[in-house]
């Protein structure tokens, strides 16, 4: 019986459209792994980001043992701001877990893995790659073998994310506006074929048991297309969604991507597809930067252009990914603006990122301790006038939710708004409240996870899975033990009850409950005295 595991990311994909078209014919490779093994929805991370969640999937613990909070460092305190790399992942992957078992490991545009590091296999490094002069690969000479085939390294400037707000821009003569999103559709659809090309390539080349490729196109048609504002962008199927023809066609590329991966590795491999987080219609913007100017506890800085000031600055104090200047690769600096634009000696609270981390701003532990409570509970009072309605479900204290060594480099609050709000920090302006005319459509908490194998259930769906929850499954068909400090759980509903890996896991369980008795009563007997 096969224990290798394929493993196809997707970013941003939704269980809501996946579940919805596959059901419909239109996707039958997610059909496919839908009736051949189990499905369900994978609650992400709090919040439901690309940087954290990617690598809590692949580590299978939260924020505060792995150290990714967002695409950039969050908490000045600890850090300036940067954008992260995978320097910044402080603890083992799955990859790393693996390679320590003898199992061989092929990784393909993860995010976070710039300056990709030596496991057991190839590693091909991700999004923030700074450019395409750099090493991106390990082992080194794996890169130019890639780029020979036509892989073409992505990596972002100033001037590409300039150019992608004209695609949602309705300033842009129709004619104009049609070109420029189909053109960036087909480039997006492009750069990911490439990207699975060269995954392919390594499979059929190299030796593995684990191999993983993220593909990164839907969320970015999803971000910046997702919305018909041209004619010709509607389609029958994307109605019921309020989505364009885009939408769908990306999905439908994805599924026929998964199709022609499948049909390259042997019927007997397991396969794990997932997605960072989901995405879907979010009507109404908080801008949280703002609702704390309008309570007293941020001052905007006073003279010059708050986007030409911040891009200067950031551009002067922030540090490089891998030692590459981020004035030459800047994706997610823009979001890190508006702290240019903040007076930090008058400011006691400001959100550093888009949503929703919460910086307090006061000298003393126990100052900031009390003002995070504080503003905890006022969080969850605030009421949108316009709707009625509650905007944020939940303030957490980062360390409710990021328990590790981590956690003080996290910021101080995390607030999860409610499905239809989404949480922003420009500080320019004044109205805390806005509705999201520019994207319509942003992350939504859950994700989607397929698990199909020779010992899979079939057609089961999924109960309560996260995205913590991935990388000790995927250690568990691989036979490999957990890491004693992991957050997630093996997914053991995924497996038939009479197969080899559900007994083994059975096993370990029995095995981990005894050793929690034995260290229960060792605890007891200490507290008493008598050990």
């Amino acid at each position: 019986m096969s224990r290798r595991v394929l493993v196809i990311g997707a970013d941003g994909a939704s269980p809501e459209l996946i579940f919805a078209w596959a059901n419909g014919g239109l996707l039958p490779a997610f059909r496919g792994l839908m009736e051949k093994g189990v499905r369900g929805r994978l609650t992400s991370t709090v919040p439901p980001h690309s940087g954290p969640a990617w690598i809590s999937a692949i580590t299978g613990k939260n924020p505060g043992k792995h150290g990714v909070f967002y695409f950039t460092t969050v908490n000045p305190r600890r850090a300036p701001p940067r954008i992260v790399s995978s320097r910044d992942i402080r603890t083992e992957t799955m990859f790393d877990v693996a390679g320590r078992n003898g199992k061989r490991s092929i990784v393909v545009n993860v995010p976070i893995t710039y300056p990709p590091w030596k496991i057991n296999g190839v590693m091909v490094s991700g999004m923030f790659t700074p450019s395409k002069d750099v090493v991106f690969t390990s082992p080194p000479e794996v890169g130019p073998e890639l780029v020979a085939k036509g892989y073409e390294v992505e990596f972002s400037t100033w001037d590409t994310w300039k150019e992608n707000r004209r695609l949602v821009s309705k300033d842009e003569p129709p004619d104009e506006l049609s070109r420029i999103r189909r053109d960036y559709f087909n480039g997006t659809l492009a750069t990911d074929e490439k990207t699975v090309n060269a995954f392919i390539g390594l499979l059929q080349d190299k030796d593995w048991d684990l191999a993983m490729v993220m593909i990164p196109g839907l969320d970015r048609v999803q971000h910046f297309l997702w919305q018909p504002m041209a004619p010709g962008e509607a389609h029958p199927a994307a109605k019921e969604f309020g989505c364009s023809r885009f939408v769908i066609e990306a999905y439908q590329n994805v599924d026929r991507l998964v199709k022609k991966i499948l049909s390259v590795v042997d019927s007997d491999v397991w396969v794990v597809f997932l997605s960072d987080h989901g995405f879907g219609p979010t009507p109404r913007i908080f801008y949280v930067n703002r609702w704390l100017r309008s309570q007293g506890l941020l001052t905007p800085a006073k003279q010059g252009s708050i986007y030409k000031r911040g891009l200067k600055k950031l551009r002067r104090f922030s540090q490089g990914i891998g030692g590459k200047p981020t004035d030459e690769s800047v994706p997610a600096m823009h979001n890190l603006l508006p702290l240019s634009s903040i007076d930090m000696y008058l400011t006691k609270a400001y959100s550093p990122t888009p949503y929703g981390l919460v910086d307090v701003n006061v000298d003393t532990p126990e100052g900031r301790r009390v003002l995070a409570g504080s503003l905890a509970n006022r969080f969850e009072e605030i009421v949108d006038a316009r709707s009625g309605k509650r905007v944020i479900r939940r303030a957490y204290l980062s360390s409710e939710i990021y328990p590790g060594p981590c956690q003080e480099e996290a910021s101080d609050l995390v607030l999860e708004p409610e499905p239809d709000y989404h949480v922003e920090n420009r500080v320019d302006g004044t109205e805390a409240f806005a509705d999201a005319t520019t994207h319509p459509a942003l992350h939504k908490p859950e994700g989607v996870l397929f698990v199909s194998g020779p010992q899979s259930r079939e057609g089961l769906e999924l109960q309560s899975a996260h995205i913590y929850d991935v990388a000790p499954t995927i250690l568990t068909i691989l036979g490999v033990p957990l890491p004693k400090d992991i957050d997630g759980k093996t997914l053991a509903m995924a497996f038939r009850p009479d197969g080899p890996i559900a007994m083994e896991e059975t096993k370990r369980g029995e095995t981990r409950a005894e050793s929690k008795e034995i260290s229960d009563r060792v605890k007891r007997l200490k507290d008493e005295g008598k050990f």
